[in-house]
């Protein structure tokens, strides 16, 4: 009897196992998927100033998270390469992928795309003017990034202009001003000078008149 008992267990075990591994199969294929590709573009007049790198790391996001994907592209695989098998949805949760791109000194970025029809990564450089060193550039760059630094030059800068061109202004300021002066004083000088002739003569006519009485 406890035989048959132990069977009767085992057989129900087996079948049970069976129809949980048949419906995560099932549950699984069910899963849509997705393969999203990544392709790198360089606007830096054909590496002109030598400052791209060699490879770069683009991470993967679903839902802004990052879920510990990530692939290095190079030269040597067209800057282009694929997340593969990215499922639609996790935990009944719609998943939505994003990339990010290692930072790369001296370029900007423009990510454009999605995760169905794929992402370009655009990074963009503005060669040095002719006659400008890599250096050069990185020290304005910290004077830029550095506000007070930034002040001291643009006071340095106008110090500069002035100093060059004062003798010229300075004479001609001074000269308009030493104009403008001596004309308020003359001015002042005849309106007083008339007022006061006009007092007298006003004095004069009443002293007259009063002895005429």
């Amino acid at each position: 009897m406890k035989t048959h008992i132990w069977k009767t267990v085992i057989i129900l075990s087996v079948f049970l196992f069976a129809i949980t591994i048949k419906a995560s199969k099932v549950c699984a294929a069910e899963i849509p998927v997705i393969d999203t590709t990544v392709h790198i573009e360089w606007e830096d007049e054909d590496n002109l100033d030598a400052h791209r790198p060699e490879e770069v790391t683009v991470t993967l996001y679903a839902n802004g998270n990052e879920i510990g994907r990530s692939m290095t592209l190079s030269a040597e695989d067209n800057w282009e390469g694929t997340f593969q098998e990215l499922p639609l949805y996790e935990d009944h949760e719609k998943q939505c992928y994003s990339v990010v791109e290692g930072k790369i000194d001296g370029y900007t970025v423009t990510i454009e795309g999605s995760d169905v029809n794929g992402y370009t990564i655009t990074n963009i450089h503005e060669p040095l003017p002719e006659g400008r060193s890599g250096e050069e550039e990185i020290v304005k760059l910290e004077e830029l990034q550095d506000p007070l630094a930034n002040a001291q030059i643009v006071e340095t800068i106008v110090t500069t202009k002035v100093s060059k061109s004062m003798p010229a202004r300075t004479s001609t300021t001074i000269k308009k001003t030493m104009s403008a002066k001596t004309a308020d004083t003359s001015d002042t000088v005849l309106w007083g000078g008339t007022l006061l002739g006009a007092i007298t003569a006003l004095f004069i006519w009443m002293r007259i008149e009063q002895n005429r009485k």
